[in-house]
Order: C-alpha cells, then structure tokens, then sequence
C-alpha cells in the first residue's frame, strides 16, 4: 500500500471513529439528561434568552433616539433587525431540536402500533419480539444481559420456527404433483334419487336383504376393510365419488373413531392418465399430502430422512421412491391416537402389480383399529383372492331401481317422449323396464342405449319401434362396442381412424377436438395426403396454448400447473418424433417457444437471453436436470438431442458461435450425440482434438492407436471422427482420475 493510500485509510478511520464517540456521547446526554435534551440545546435557549433581552435593549435604546437624526439611532435600528433575524433563526433551530421525551414516546408508541399492525395474523413470535422491545423502550433503562440474551433467544427462535414453517411447506408441496385430483374431477356425479340405499339400514323386507354387507354398518364397525366390485361401467366410481362426497359418511365414521380425531383421504387410480395417477407410488403421495397438511407439525416424525436433508441441504427435489413413500404412510397410520379412513378407487388400474397392491393394503387394514379402508375394483381373481373373505357388495346386484330411475329420467327429459309416454303409457313403462333387465347393472350400457333410443325418437319411432330397436340391441357391452362401429357409414371410417390413432398416440387423459384443429396444414406443407397423430396433437397443444389469456388464465398455481402440463405433453410429442426421424415438429416448437415467452411474460428478448433465466423446457422437462444450463430453446434442443431442430435452424442461419453457452452444448454434446457435435461445429471441433491428442500422447495408451487412413479424398470421414471421439473419452476419463 503506498503513502496516499495509507493517508486515505487513517484519515477515514479518524472519522469513523469520531462519529461512533459523538454519537455515543450524545445517546449518553439524552440519557442522563433529565428531559431528554441535549447540552448544546440547553445552551441554545440561554443564547436565545440572551438575544431576546438584548434586542429589547437595543429597541429601547433606539426609541431614545428616534427624535433625532443622527447616525447613532440609524445604526441602532439595523443592530435591531439583524438582531431580530438571528433570534428568529434561533429559535426556529431551538423548536426543531427540543422536542419533549413526551412527544418522543408518543411518536415511538406509534411506530410499534403501525408495526404491530403490518404483522401477519399467524406471526405469534413477531409480535412478541415487538411487544419485548417496546417495553424495554418504555422502561427508559439501559437493558441488562439477561434481556439481550433472551431477545436474541427469541429473534433466533423465531427465525428457526419461520424456515421450519418454510420446510415444511415445501415437503408438502414435492407430494403434490398436477393430475392428483383429474381422474376425481372427471367422474360424473351420480344421478338425483341414485345410490341412496347405500347408507339405508337393512329392513327384514327389502329385497336387497343378504346380497351385500350393509355399508353403513361397515362404516360404525371395527372392521377395517370394505370391497367394492363389479362389472366395467357398473358406477363404482360414481359410487366411491358419491361416498365421499356425502355428508352421513363422516357422521357414521364418528361412531367408529371414538375419541380420536379423524382424518380422511381419497385416490382414483387412472390408468389413461399421467404416471403418477396410475402408480403405488401416486397413490401413497396423494395420501400423505391430504392427510398430513392436516397436521404439518409432525412432518419431521413421519419423514425423518427428507426432513434432515433439507434442514442441512435446503430444498430437496428429488422424486419420491416407493421405499420413503410406503415406510412415511406406515409410521403415518402407526399413530394410533388417530383415526385414518382411506377411499382407493380402481385398484385394477394400477400400472403394476395388483397382487403386490392387494398385499400392501392388506397389511395396512391390519395396522389396527384406527385404520379403515373401502377399496373398489373390476372383480379380477387376484382381488378376489385378497378380500373374499371381507365386507363387499356387488354393483349390478344392488343397481336395479337405479338405472330403472336413471333410465326413466334421461327418457322422460325428451320431449318427443314424454307425449309418447301419454299417448301410450304402458308401453313406455314396458320400454323403461326392458332396458333395466336387459343392462344386467351396467351404468354405461344403459347411457348408450338411450342414446340410440333417442335417435329413434329424431326419426319419429313408435314405442313399439324403440322395443323393436332395443331387441337388436347387445347385452354386452362389449358386443354394444362392436356393433356400434359395425354401424358406422363407410364416409366416416378414415375420420375414425383418426381419431383412434390421435388417441393411441396421446398421452393426455382425454382427446378432444384434435381433429377440428388444422393448423398444422399452414405449418407443414406436405400433410394434405398424410395423417400423422403426434403432428395433430401438436397442433392441437398449440392452439389451445394460444387460447390460454395471460393475465386472466394463468392467475393462480392451478392454472400454472395445467399450462405446465400441456407444455410437458408437447415436449413429449416432440421428442416422440424426433425418435421416428420426422421433422414435422420443428414449426410447433418455434412456435410453441413464442406463445410461451408471451404467456410467462417474458416478452421479446435478444437473440441470447440472459445467462441467469432458466428456458422454460426446463422446468417442464425433467430429464434436463436442475444442473444442465439451458437459457434458450436452441440449448434444450442440443442437450435433448432434437438433432432436426437443431439442424434446421443452422441452416436458417444460426450462428451457434455467438451462443455465450457455446462450450457447455459443445462439450455436451460431443459426450451424448456424435451427430449433434458434428452439426455445431465440424470443423474446430476436429482441431481441437488434434491439438489434445498431440498433448497427452505419452500419457494415454489410447492415443498409441493408429490413425485411420483413408482409402480415397471421397471416403467418408466417419472412422476418424470415431477415433477421435474415443480420444476424447479417453483424455477425459485420465484428467477425472488425475483431479480425484
């Protein structure tokens, strides 16, 4: 450090330090100072006193000598008014610093209220550490160190309650994941007047004496376990959606429960939906989530592990597994001072194994008292194994009267039959109760067929042609399916080829109005004589992300998480293409990645954006990692391998050397995709790997490999871009072992 420098730092130091002395010394006077006022103000009101006898003299005195001219009075009169002017100044200075410790205290009881006001309803330590300071201020004492410690005891407590507060928000959310609710969401609500007997008690009339375990019974028990079962599109869904939703179904439970507080939670498996819908490992996530954000206090008992790793770690992103999701549910229901009551619905739609399922809620039924389960499945044999022996009911044995009414009301909303019904009312009863014999129980069956009914109704059908129809009919609603498109006109068999391919290829739970969306026409020019599904649900993702209002739509986390997931679907297309060498893709994605920046509000941006902005197929893309760098769609495509994305847009133009990512996607790809490398830069690339093959010759026993020569200047270059690809693995693995 030289002579100035030297200078320059004492000379701040000396002014620090005289700061820091004048503003303790001052704290000390107000202190000390009886009425709170400084020293230096007590001496501006004597001046001011002072001033104030002596510009009364000096008036005096100048009145003496009005009556004359002389010089003396005209001097006098100025003394006075400068006189005046400094007074005046003095005692404007004097009113601004003497304020009263009253006038203090009232201004600094008004800060803490404005403060206590501005708190949050739950900020319980907040306001305790408020409520401390204000009477340490109150007391107008020096606080002892017994005071600080316990004020910073309760700053450091309240720091540590609101990051735990954090922590655990968080592990509620990782459980959360976006289709937790569709399939329930989807179901249909059960018609009006359907499924009351469900909570009927048993009477020694009723016709459905001895075919089923009576349900409300179950519920008031100590039996853990109730099934559920029957045909395809019997309605247990409807069923289970109806139970939960019932307000008797708590009110039977509290029988059950006793003294202990009940908790409830629900799952529809789905297997035409997204991978966690239709997993053991969805199930237990949707469980945990809905039961415990009942009681978040307990999150570091039920999931120690997770909980430690965020405590030293922070957040923790990792996905669940089954091992940490099942050993989390099993000390969850091992409390028995509560009482879990749990709704699993499609127990045969589990992507996986059903006996392995059946097993696992076997062994949580026998837990003990606290734990109840209602289960509903088709009736497999592996189901049936495991709880025949269990509560039940069967679906198509209970459901008569049900579609009986459900029948009579769908017919009856017609207009056209509802005057048949008065024209010939024994025939229209005749009409209702031949189609609830012949659904054998089945919901669905029993909605296509009044479908059809109805159409008949449009043709001007009798009574006795909708019997006639119904006759020609299928029982089975398998066969209904079969002749259904067994009636389709010839003119609309490629539009339901369409459809059905548009629906094989679709990974959304439903496929809707794909076919109506021709944008994908004006993308691609040479689709009019070929149909492909994943362009069309390509287009079909587009359109309806267009249709998307940024400021209205996406104005709450649910509505993020539906946009987040289409998003996810139509990466999941792209990259579907790209697997079958077909470029169609590339204008969706250029297009996609507009529609995005719009919606996120990202606006336009510079050719490269900004290094510290994750892409947002990175956040919907899970394969790309929280540590890939990717700032920009051309990133993605390169470390995703979207080999005709990104070969399309060098051939547009694209100067990938001013991409301030350039080394990262070249690295990354010349460690992943050999092509991709050779499409970014084919000719550095090679020149470099010259360079390090000549370089650590003598270290590498690779490098000693002959070169391969070509046979002619036409031969392709591909055997020594693949030796100097294996160099380069080579080089890489000896500099890792040289660091570790």
């Amino acid at each position: 450090m030289d002579a100035g420098a030297s200078i320059g730092l004492a000379s701040s130091l000396v002014q620090l330090i005289s700061f820091t002395g004048t503003l303790v010394s001052k704290s000390r006077e107000i202190y000390r100072s009886a009425d709170g006022i400084l020293v230096e103000n007590d001496e501006l009101s004597t001046v001011i006193k002072t001033l104030e006898a002596q510009n009364r003299r000096i008036a005096a005195q100048a009145t003496a000598f009005q009556s004359s001219s002389s010089e003396t009075a005209k001097h006098l009169l100025q003394l006075q008014q400068v006189d005046s002017v400094l007074l005046e100044v003095l005692q404007d200075r004097l009113k601004d610093f003497t304020e009263t410790a009253k006038d203090k205290n009232a201004k600094i009881e008004q800060n803490f209220s404005q403060i206590l006001l501005s708190l949050q309803p739950g900020s319980q330590w907040q306001r305790q550490l408020i409520e401390t300071a204000r009477q340490a201020v109150q007391a107008q004492t020096p606080p002892s160190v017994t005071q600080l410690d316990d004020f910073s005891a309760l700053l450091s407590a309240g720091v540590k309650h609101d990051r735990e507060k954090l922590l655990k928000l968080r592990m509620l959310e990782s459980l959360n994941f976006a289709d937790m609710r569709d399939r329930y969401e989807r179901i249909p609500e059960a018609h009006q007047k359907t499924f009351e007997w469900v909570f009927r008690e048993p009477a020694c009339n009723d016709d459905l004496r001895g075919k089923w375990d009576n349900f409300a019974t179950w519920l008031m028990s100590n039996k853990q376990l109730y099934w559920v079962t029957g045909k395809p599109g019997s309605g247990k869904s409807t069923l289970m959606k109806y139970l939960s939703d019932d307000t008797r179904l708590r009110s039977h439970l509290d029988v059950w429960r006793g003294e202990r507080h009940l908790y409830t939670g629900r799952f529809f498996f789905w297997n035409s939906g997204a991978a966690l819908q239709m997993s053991r490992v969805g199930l237990l996530q949707s469980l945990l989530h809905e039961t415990v954000s009942q009681f978040p206090d307990e999150i570091p008992r039920i999931f120690p592990d997770r909980w430690q790793y965020q405590e030293y770690f922070g957040y923790d992103g990792r996905p669940w597994s089954w091992s940490e999701v099942s050993g989390s549910f099993k000390k969850l229901v091992a409390d028995s001072t509560k009482a879990f009551f749990f709704m699993i619905d499609g127990l045969d739609e589990l992507d996986g194994d059903c006996a392995e399922l059946a097993d696992f809620l076997l062994k949580t039924a026998s837990t003990g008292e606290n734990v109840k389960l209602c289960l509903a499945s088709r009736p497999w044999l592996v189901f049936e194994d495991a709880f025949r022996y269990r509560p039940s009911l069967r679906m198509e044995d209970l459901t008569a009267r049900d579609i009986e009414v459900f029948a009579s009301d769908k017919l009856t909303e017609n207009v056209m039959f509802a005057q048949l019904q008065k024209d010939d009312p024994m025939n229209a009863r005749a009409l209702i109760k031949e189609v609830t014999e012949k659904s054998s129980g089945v919901f669905l069956w029993v909605s296509l067929v009044v479908k059809s009914l109805l159409e008949g109704l449009q043709d001007d059908d009798t009574v006795d042609d909708l019997l006639a129809r119904l006759q020609f009919i299928p029982r089975d609603l398998e066969a209904l399916y079969q002749k259904i498109l067994g009636d389709l006109d010839p003119g609309y068999f490629e539009q339901a080829s369409q459809i059905f391919q548009t629906v094989r290829a679709s990974y959304l739970p439903t496929v809707k109005d794909f076919l109506e969306d021709r944008a994908h026409i004006f993308l691609v020019s040479d689709l009019k004589s070929s149909f492909d599904p994943h362009v069309t649900l390509c287009a079909a993702r587009l359109r309806h992300a267009k249709a998307i209002c940024p400021k209205e739509d996406i104005g709450d986390m649910s509505s993020m998480e539906v946009f987040a997931d289409l998003l996810r679907q139509f990466v999941i297309q792209c990259h579907w293409m790209e697997r079958r060498d077909k470029p169609e893709y590339v204008p969706f994605l250029d297009e996609m990645d507009k529609v995005t920046e719009t919606i996120l509000g990202a606006g336009e941006q510079n050719a490269f954006q900004d290094l510290d902005i994750p892409h947002w197929t990175k956040r919907v893309d899970p394969y790309v990692g929280r540590t890939c760098q990717v700032h920009s769609l051309f990133d993605y495509a390169v470390i995703r391998s979207l080999t005709h994305y990104v070969q399309a847009k060098i051939t547009d133009g694209y100067s990938f050397a001013m991409n301030p990512n350039k080394s990262y996607l070249l690295r990354c790809a010349t460690e992943t995709n050999q092509r991709m490398a050779d499409l970014l830069d084919p000719g550095d690339r090679n020149s470099f790997l010259a360079q390090s093959t000549t370089l650590y010759a003598g270290s590498v026993e690779e490098t000693q490999a002959p070169f391969p020569a070509t046979k002619s200047s036409n031969e392709p270059v591909k055997e020594q871009r693949k030796w100097r690809h294996n160099i380069m693995n080579s080089l890489r693995k000896r500099l890792s072992s040289r660091k570790s």
